[in-house]
C-alpha cells in the first residue's frame, strides 16, 4: 500500500512491486494477464482497508511502519518512474538518456508524500560525485535489466504497414510458385559495401609508455575507400555453388595491373569476378550486366526451372530496359517492399553478418602475418574472396528462405519475424494477384513505375507464342482490314508507310539536309 501511494495511486506500479520488478533477482515484467490480475488485487485491497488506516499512510506512515520500508517504497517510487521515462525515451523519441538526464528526472522522482528525513536520503542516494552517480546507475540498470549502450539508428516502419506490405509481397511470391509450370528458384541479390581497411576491431591492447604508439597504421584514402559486393544466394544447395559473386570496384580502389594478376593468377573460383567501373556503384547497366551474368552461370537450370530474381527496391533496380531484357533472359523478377529489407530479404536477414564476420576475422590473421601489417590491394581482394568462399557456398540458405515465407507457403515463418509484424502466429496470405493498387505499396510512394507489368511477368517464349499470327501472312497475302476505329483491337501491328519511289531519300552532313555530298 505504500507503493500504491507514494507513486500517486497508479495500479501498473503496484502491481510490479508485487511481481518483484525492479528489487526481485530474475523478476521480469509480468505478462498481460498475470498484470492485471496483480492490479485488480492491489485495487480490491486498497478499497477493502480501513479508512483509518489510510489516512495514516498517507499522512504519518511513519507511525504505521518502519522508517526503512518507508524508504524502500519511495525509492521504488522513484525508480519506477525513471524506468518509465527511459522507455518512453527510447521508443518514443529515439533517445538514450545521458546521465545528467537520468539524474534530474531521479531527483524530479522523489515522492511528494515521503517523509522528509526519506527525501533527504534520496537524495543523497542520487547526487554525490561522479563516481558515485555513475554507481548508481549501475546498480539501477542491474535491477531494471538495462544496459549502458546506444540507439541503433534506422527507419521506423509503423507495425500496421509492415504487416500490410509484407501481406502483399507474400501474395506476389506465392502467386509466382502457383502460377509456375516448372519448379521454382528463387535467388537473392542484394548489394553490400565492403571497406577497404576495416576498424574498429577489438581485442587485447597492451599498455605502455608513450614513445612506443599502439596503432593501427591506415591512410584516410583507405578507411574511407570501399567496393560493392553483389552478393547471391538461393536455397538450393547444388546451385549455390554456380552464383556470381561480383566485386564492383572503382578505378581508384582496384588498379588494372592487380587486376590483371588475379585473373592471370587462376586462383579464383570460376564463379568470382571483379568488375572494374568508373564507380563503385551499381546502375542500370550493371544490373543488365548481372542478369547476362546469371542466366550465363545457371546454363541449363534457366530452361529446367523458374527463376525468380529476387531483390529490393533500389532505383537501380528497377527500370523498363531492365524488365525488357530479364524478359529475354527468362528470369522473372520480384521486389521486397520498400523499407522492409531487414525482415523480408534473405541477404540481409542471414548472410551478411556472417560475411562481415568472415571478412573482419580473416582480414586480421591475413594482416597479423603481413610485414609491417601492410594489406595491398591484391591481398585485401583475396581476403574479400576468401570470406564470400568460407560462407556462401558452405551455409544451407534454405532455412533463411523458409524462415521468411519466401518458398511458396508462410506456415514456417519464424517467430521474430512473426513479432516484428505485429502476429501470434504465420499470416493467411489471400490467394490470387495483387491488385495494381496493392502491389503499388511494394514500392517506394514517389517512384513512377507500371506495376503490373512486373506482377504480370511473361518471358520471352511466351511472347513468341503471340507473334506466331501475325507471322503466318506471307509478302504476298492479304492482310486484315482496319476497322473504322483505327484498329485498336488488332493484334497486327500497322506497317509504316513506304515513300514513292520518286521521293530522293535526304542525306544529311553535320547536321544539315543536302542534296548532293559532292
Amino acid at each position: 500500500m505504500l507503493v500504491y501511494g507514494f507513486s500517486g495511486h497508479c495500479s501498473s506500479a503496484a502491481a510490479d512491486f508485487a511481481c518483484g520488478r525492479g528489487w526481485r533477482p530474475g523478476a521480469s515484467a509480468a505478462a498481460a494477464t498475470e498484470e492485471q490480475e496483480q492490479v485488480a488485487t492491489v485495487e480490491w485491497a486498497y478499497i477493502h482497508m480501513p479508512l483509518s488506516v489510510l489516512v495514516d499512510l498517507e499522512l504519518e506512515p511513519l507511525k504505521m511502519v518502519g522508517q526503512r520500508d518507508v524508504y524502500c517504497a519511495a525509492k521504488y517510487c522513484l525508480e519506477h518512474r525513471l524506468v518509465a521515462y527511459v522507455e518512453e525515451q527510447n521508443t518514443v523519441h529515439g533517445i538514450a538518456p545521458s546521465r545528467a538526464q537520468m539524474l534530474d528526472v531521479a531527483l524530479a522522482s522523489i515522492p511528494a508524500a515521503a517523509p522528509s528525513c526519506v527525501k533527504e536520503r534520496l537524495v543523497s542516494l542520487v547526487q554525490g560525485t561522479p563516481r558515485k552517480e555513475r554507481k548508481y546507475l549501475a546498480a539501477f540498470r542491474r535491477r531494471w535489466s538495462a544496459r549502458y549502450g546506444c540507439l541503433r539508428t534506422e527507419d521506423v516502419v509503423d507495425v500496421a504497414e509492415r504487416r500490410q506490405k509484407a501481406t502483399v509481397f507474400h501474395q506476389w511470391m506465392n502467386h509466382i510458385w502457383r502460377d509456375a509450370a516448372k519448379p521454382v528458384l528463387v535467388v537473392n541479390m542484394d548489394e553490400t559495401s565492403v571497406v577497404r581497411h576495416p576498424t574498429g576491431l577489438w581485442g587485447t591492447v597492451l599498455k605502455g609508455p608513450a614513445n612506443k604508439p599502439r596503432r593501427d597504421h591506415g591512410t584516410l584514402s583507405d578507411r574511407r575507400g570501399s567496393l560493392s559486393f553483389l552478393a547471391s544466394i538461393c536455397p538450393d544447395s547444388d546451385v549455390q555453388g554456380i552464383l556470381p559473386q561480383i566485386l564492383l570496384a572503382n578505378e581508384h580502389q582496384v588498379s588494372l595491373a592487380v587486376l590483371r594478376r588475379l585473373q592471370a593468377s587462376g586462383s579464383l573460383p570460376p564463379n568470382m569476378h571483379i568488375w572494374r567501373e568508373a564507380s563503385g556503384w551499381t546502375t542500370h547497366a550493371i544490373m543488365r550486366r548481372y542478369l547476362s551474368f546469371l542466366a550465363r552461370s545457371l546454363g541449363e537450370v534457366v530452361a529446367q526451372r523458374t527463376v525468380v530474381l529476387l531483390v529490393d527496391v533500389n532505383r537501380a533496380h528497377i527500370d523498363h530496359s531492365i524488365l525488357l531484357h530479364a524478359r529475354r533472359l527468362s528470369i522473372r523478377m520480384c521486389f521486397v517492399p520498400a523499407r522492409m529489407t531487414r525482415w523480408l530479404q534473405p541477404a540481409d536477414t542471414a548472410m551478411f553478418a556472417r560475411f562481415k564476420a568472415a571478412f573482419r576475422r580473416t582480414w586480421r590473421e591475413q594482416k597479423a602475418c603481413l610485414p609491417m601489417g601492410v594489406v595491398s590491394q591484391e591481398t585485401w581482394l583475396r581476403i574479400i574472396f576468401a570470406a564470400i568462399a568460407a560462407v556462401l557456398p558452405t551455409t544451407n540458405w534454405y532455412v533463411a528462405f523458409d524462415s521468411l515465407g519466401l518458398l511458396g507457403n508462410q506456415n514456417s515463418m519464424s517467430q521474430r519475424v512473426c513479432e516484428e509484424l505485429g502476429l501470434a502466429m504465420p499470416p493467411q496470405v489471400p490467394r490470387g494477384v495483387p491488385s495494381a493498387a496493392q502491389a503499388a505499396l511494394v514500392f517506394p510512394s514517389g517512384m513512377k513505375v507500371d506495376v503490373m507489368t512486373w506482377v504480370h511477368f511473361v518471358p520471352k517464349s511466351a511472347l513468341k507464342g503471340l507473334a506466331m499470327p501475325a507471322a503466318a501472312h506471307g509478302p504476298g497475302a492479304a492482310r486484315p482490314a482496319a476497322s473504322a476505329s483505327g484498329a485498336s483491337g488488332s493484334s497486327v501491328a500497322p506497317r509504316r508507310r513506304a515513300l514513292p519511289a520518286s521521293v530522293e531519300p535526304v542525306r544529311w552532313y553535320r547536321g544539315r539536309p543536302v542534296r548532293d555530298l559532292r
